[in-house]
């Protein structure tokens, strides 16, 4: 392994990844590297199998910015290897890390019985790392259907690797918080509808495919979504009624509408959580 090359490309490479421009080309000079590395001998020195480890690693951060799942699984895969070898290599600060990434990519998939076996199997000091706890956290939150925390996540991401698998996390997501909401409320805002939906803007344009999918009312002259059809004409019903029917109308209203901003967490969470229980029991 003419490794004095190699580890000149494996940092240009390197000091190109933060500004996260040109991903592609980066993927594939890792890919070259990887390949001229295995085309000789094979690495068996401790110092040639931590290279192959940093170029690994390389490739996962490139693959989880692009994101590319398939690379990403592929050097995830390399990586645990690797770190299993005998005699152990040198600790990577990386290690814990990108073992982290994976494990969130695995839920952004729902693939919940592969998560399941890859947590079992983890030492109890990596489990009290924080870049583990935040997957294994995400992991519960889903398992008991409170979705409603999903929309406050990204704040929270231990690291801009977490981004793009986050973004994939609440597509795949969205139709069970959908359900969800729907089954919870009677109508929302379209901006509290779209931060609770994790959508990327409350415009009706944004809102309208989700509302076609699960029966949605959309009234664009209040910036509502109503949740069934009864519910939206009898707002209808009541903003039209003439001046002797006030009080009537009045008490109407009342008993159909929803605050305009989005209700408490604690709210939030009971009413999903009872969603939650009612579609299990039926």
């Amino acid at each position: 392994m003419s490794s004095g090359n190699l580890k000149q490309r494996l940092d240009e490479v390197k000091s190109q990844i933060s500004s996260k421009k040109n991903l592609e080309a980066l993927a594939d000079s890792i890919d070259d590297i990887m390949t001229e590395i295995f085309e000789g001998d094979l690495p068996t020195s401790v110092e040639d199998l931590v290279f192959v480890r940093d170029v690994a690693e390389t490739g996962a951060r490139i693959a989880a910015y692009q994101p590319n799942m398939e690379s990403f699984v592929r050097y995830s895969m390399q990586l645990d290897s690797l770190n299993k070898n005998k005699p152990p290599l040198p600790p990577s600060d990386l290690s814990i890390h990108l073992k982290a990434v994976y494990l969130f990519a695995i839920l952004s998939q729902k693939n919940y019985s592969l998560f399941n076996l890859l947590a079992e199997a983890l030492t109890s000091a990596e489990k009290n790392t924080p870049y583990i706890k935040f997957a294994c956290g995400i992991s519960d939150q889903l398992h008991g259907s409170v979705y409603e925390t999903l929309w406050m996540i990204r704040e929270q991401l231990p690291s801009d690797l977490f981004e793009k698998f986050y973004d994939i996390l609440c597509e795949n997501h969205r139709d069970e918080i959908a359900t969800y909401v729907g089954k919870g409320y009677i109508s929302l805002s379209y901006a509290d509808a779209a931060k609770f939906l994790i959508l990327p803007s409350p415009s009706v344009e944004t809102i309208r495919p989700l509302a076609q999918k699960h029966g949605w009312i959309l009234n664009e002259a209040e910036g509502k979504v109503y949740f069934s059809a009864t519910s939206s004409a009898s707002a209808s019903s009541s903003s039209s009624a003439s001046s002797s029917e006030a009080s009537s109308s009045s008490r109407l209203t009342k008993s159909v509408a929803m605050p305009s901003t989005l209700p408490s967490r604690q709210l939030i969470r009971t009413a999903l959580q009872r969603a939650a229980e009612y579609e299990q029991i039926v």
